[in-house]
């Protein structure tokens, strides 16, 4: 009969600040600019809200070079005790900030 087999390794890495690193220096090779400023420690959260900060980096950084080639870019994480504050800010010319209402319908990723 067939079993299942348990994997040797974990099917997903634990986010850490070297993978998060690692997003911004493949943004920077592909040509957007990105700064990064961080407090606290991304390793003093779960590894559900490290993966979350990942995430949420990996799509921003993925809108900033789609939508505003050639911008830069900043990239804030605030770690407080289990929560993760993440800003990315696109610095593109005319790009003023904005409110958003949710629900957003129609494709527009993170805003």
């Amino acid at each position: 009969p067939w079993a299942p087999v348990a994997p040797a390794t974990p099917v997903a890495p634990s986010a850490t600040v070297a993978y998060v690193e690692a997003l911004i220096e493949s943004a920077r090779l592909v040509g957007t600019p990105v700064t990064m400023e961080m407090q606290g420690e991304l390793g003093a959260v779960s590894a559900a809200v490290a993966l979350g900060v990942y995430r949420v980096v990996q799509e921003s950084l993925t809108n900033v070079s789609r939508h505003a080639p050639g911008s830069s870019a900043t990239v804030a994480i605030a770690i407080t005790g289990e929560e993760a504050d993440v800003t990315v800010v696109n610095e593109a010319p005319g790009n003023g900030q904005r409110r958003v209402s949710w629900p957003i319908a129609g494709g527009r990723g993170i805003v």
